[in-house]
């Protein structure tokens, strides 16, 4: 039961403020080091940037352009842990690149890079499950680049290189796995609540003044160590603690787009002849392009993804390829902003820069004790920025946690061994389930999911649809055990449903339903809470006839 005045009382280790992926880390790894913590949310797990992701675990294979090989080797590095210890929700993928005459999309210059991203990631098959194991790249002829992607722009073309990386199933589903963690391991967690104000004495951060957004109510809650980790609302933070904006951050607006399915055996990187790349990537059955850098300078508040700036995104994939791509193919177009640390600002351009991440200690830097920042990186790599920053706060601050141990804990739901022989016992076991839902609650759920199966299985004996059963599960589930708050944090972070495109009303109206009779809501408190759904989809798209 959610009662945040419980925890007024207790002083903590460390206060974390944001819980998005590096949030989540922090969360995590603080947990297992014995360390107390409590992270607050302003909205939902992973609802932001964590969200708005190509949902790739990848390297970075563009940045060796700039020869930044350093972030190239540790996003390679964090890919193979995430395998290892997540193995439900990362899965190898293959990418290929199209070759063509000009100098930086030649063959002999791609196959340089591809050579020298294989050396980087020499430790790509270090993973306990062979499925898991990264194949070495491999070089394509023009014929056979054709015979996978047929509508590739053939003029130039003079062959192609496949390789691999990682992809997420569901990026909200694996920061709640963090969360998830640090929660079954004693730490506090809620979401909907904003950090309203710091507690500082004499110089010193006492902990954070809080609103539950749900309720209404202030809190106040203590700690040793307050650990800003609020990613594009870091410098927001900042200012609450006195520091104003100190020009830290730099935020870069990415949009996303899905699509029909257009590419069904691999993923495509294709690199522009001005220098550029997109990516086009298989997901579900659908097609995501991703994405745009461009400087944004408004309140994270406010950030919206217009038709016109999906179009034109659209067009600017679609018009060199030769492919005649309509507004109407659009399903879902989301966007996210990327916060970039002082370091990325000496790129010359938002596209060079570089992910690196940065921790700041603003007792050294600004007298206020106590109080860190974990800015920039990415999502592949925030769990190296976590252990990094919890190494710093436990040196100076003097809390006696032990070392960090994420690298080769499992998170929850990750110890399934191999996931195909886990989603077939599962299939073998329930065979009234449908074979597809249990595929997907394996990813997501991990071993967690053999429990909602036999929870299905219960309520089809006893004469509930199969489909029926299966969703009651899962919201019933996501309602009870996963903090989902709203209709939006079920719809699109919990069940994963809403980031494919809009939902037909009648399903969107029988999830609300549902999800009322659990929460207590009224009929009209249900109507506010599609509508909020309903705004996030924006500007009409086709509605997707999913069906409950």
């Amino acid at each position: 039961m959610r009662d945040l005045g419980r925890l007024e009382g207790h002083r903590f280790d460390l206060i974390i403020i944001g819980g998005g992926i590096t949030g989540a880390n922090l969360f995590w790894d603080a947990s297992l080091r014995g360390l107390s913590c409590l992270l607050l949310e302003q909205g939902d797990y992973g609802h932001a940037t964590s969200s708005a992701t190509s949902k790739m675990v990848h390297g970075g294979l563009r940045y060796l352009k700039f020869f930044d090989f350093g972030v190239v080797r540790e996003s390679l590095k964090e890919r193979r842990i995430l395998q290892e210890i997540a193995p439900h929700q990362v899965h190898p993928l293959d990418f290929m690149i199209p070759c063509y005459g000009e100098w930086e999309r030649s063959r002999t210059l791609l196959g340089l890079g591809m050579a020298l991203y294989e050396v980087l990631s020499y430790d790509k098959a270090n993973l306990t499950d062979p499925d898991q194991r990264l194949k070495p790249f491999r070089s394509l002829n023009r014929a056979q680049v054709l015979a996978q992607v047929p509508w590739l722009p053939q003029a130039g073309l003079t062959g192609g290189y496949v390789y691999q990386d990682g992809q997420m199933q569901d990026p909200e589903r694996l920061v709640w796995c963090f969360i998830q963690g640090g929660r079954a391991l004693g730490g506090k967690s809620h979401n909907h609540v904003q950090v309203t104000g710091l507690l500082t004495h004499r110089q010193q951060v006492r902990g954070v003044r809080a609103k539950d957004l749900l309720t209404g109510r202030d809190h106040e809650f203590s700690s040793r160590v307050v650990i800003n980790a609020a990613g594009p609302w870091a410098d927001q933070v900042e200012a609450l603690a006195g520091l104003g904006q100190t020009g830290d951050l730099v935020r870069s607006k990415g949009i996303h787009l899905i699509l029909p399915r257009l590419n069904h055996s691999c993923a495509i990187t294709y690199f522009t002849p001005e220098g550029h790349h997109f990516f086009l990537l298989p997901w579900k059955d659908k097609s995501l392009l991703g994405t745009t850098d461009e400087a944004f300078s408004g309140n994270p508040d406010d950030l919206t993804v217009t038709q016109e700036e999906s179009n034109r995104f659209l067009q600017a994939f679609a018009r060199p390829l030769g492919l005649d791509l309509g507004p109407e193919q659009i399903l879902h177009a989301y966007a996210g902003l990327r916060p970039m640390t002082s370091a990325d600002r000496k790129a010359e351009s938002l596209y060079q820069a570089s992910r690196r991440h940065e921790v700041v200690n603003h007792g050294q830097r600004d007298g206020l004790q106590g109080f860190y920042s974990a800015l920039g990186g990415k999502f592949t790599t925030s769990r190296h920025l976590a252990e990094e920053c919890l190494d710093q706060v436990c040196w100076f601050e003097g809390l006696h946690g032990s070392p960090c141990r994420t690298a080769s804990t499992p998170l929850p739901g990750g110890k399934i061994g191999n996931l195909a022989l886990f989603v077939l016992r599962l299939q073998q076991e329930f065979v009234r389930l449908q074979p597809l839902w249990l595929k997907e609650v394996a990813q997501s759920h991990g071993e967690g999911a053999r429990s909602l199966c036999q929870e299905a299985m219960e309520q089809v004996n006893q004469g509930v649809p199969v489909a029926q059963a299966q969703l009651q599960v899962l919201v019933a589930n996501a309602c009870r055990n996963e903090q989902a708050r709203q209709l939006s944090d079920l719809v699109f972070r919990r069940l994963s449903l809403g980031n494919q495109g809009a939902l037909a009303p009648e399903f969107l109206a029988s999830l609300a339903q549902q999800m009322g009779q659990i929460q207590g809501w009224s009929a009209a408190e249900q109507q506010r809470q599609i509508e909020l759904c309903q705004q996030r989809w924006g500007y009409g798209h086709p509605f997707l006839r999913l069906q409950p």
